[in-house]
């Protein structure tokens, strides 16, 4: 392989590679967490070597890109993205759900809870419906409160979330009103140790 080929297959299989992990994150295909780093490496590593492969596999069809043809090089590449992009988003989500599927089989069978791609923060805040979020602290005081407008596809010790006011100053109540509300509507309290907060989500 001529080394042009050869720098531009390696450029090319690890930006893609990480294209494929981002993806894959905005999707909800997989997720990443901060104490996971592992996981994202074997994942880039994975997909860097994915791409390598399909330059060399796509490569193979045309002398010029073993020759150092800048433009059958060029050429080359756009139809790798292409059909690394294609992977992204039609194939490989479907490999993950298979294997998280056979994986929760097995820990199943081993009375071991399953696993799930989404955070906890994902699990909590995603709703089509109207959530109203209470906020306190581990002293049961009231932080903030207010109707959820956007909460960011992360883990909550992570980011911040952008709250409207209530329109009514009846529903701003303190932590004993919240928690006799929640015992009599649909409700939610995610609990962060690390930040110290408690959130009620009453919907």
């Amino acid at each position: 392989m001529n080394i042009t080929s050869l720098i531009s297959s390696l450029i090319v299989s690890g930006s893609l590679g990480y294209l494929n992990f981002v993806i894959l994150l905005k999707q909800g295909t997989i997720n990443y967490y901060k104490n996971n780093n592992d996981e994202k490496k074997i994942l880039l590593v994975f997909f860097g070597g994915m791409n390598y492969f399909l330059y060399l596999l796509i490569g193979s069809f045309n002398s010029n890109v073993r020759q150092g043809d800048y433009l059958a090089i060029s050429l080359n590449i756009l139809y790798v993205a292409l059909v690394s992009l294609l992977i992204s988003f039609a194939i490989a989500p479907w490999i993950v759900r298979l294997a998280n599927y056979i994986i929760n089989k097995i820990r199943d069978r081993k009375d071991i809870g399953e696993i799930d791609t989404l955070s906890a923060n994902d699990y909590f805040f995603q709703s089509s419906e109207v959530q109203r979020i209470y906020v306190f602290n581990l002293k049961n005081e009231l932080v903030t409160c207010g109707y959820l407008e956007y909460s960011p596809s992360t883990d909550f010790s992570e980011n911040s979330l952008v709250l409207v006011p209530f329109e009514n100053e009846d529903y701003e109540k303190n932590y004993a009103e919240v928690k006799r509300d929640a015992r009599k509507y649909k409700s939610r309290e995610l609990f962060n140790a690390d930040l110290g907060l408690k959130i009620i989500d009453l919907y």
